[in-house]
């Protein structure tokens, strides 16, 4: 499921030629609709239902994105 959210969330990035800054992929859940969707931000903060538009709903998951070195 994780995996599925990654790649909606645009996950898949690449090494720039300076060091890239903090990212997070913020897992979420709402309560009221059940919607779940995952999103990449530069801290752990809460975010909007894109289903039914609640706001500030916590993040059940954070995990920091490692950037890796990609050989072309």
């Amino acid at each position: 499921m994780e995996s599925a959210l990654q790649e909606r969330a645009g996950v898949t990035l690449q090494r720039r030629s300076r060091m890239p800054e903090k990212l997070f992929v913020n897992y979420y859940h709402c309560a009221e609709d059940g919607e779940e969707w995952a999103d990449v931000w530069s801290c752990c903060c809460n975010d909007r239902c894109p289903k039914c538009g609640i706001k500030d709903i916590e993040p059940y998951k954070s995990e920091e994105v490692v950037h890796k070195k990609t050989e072309v």
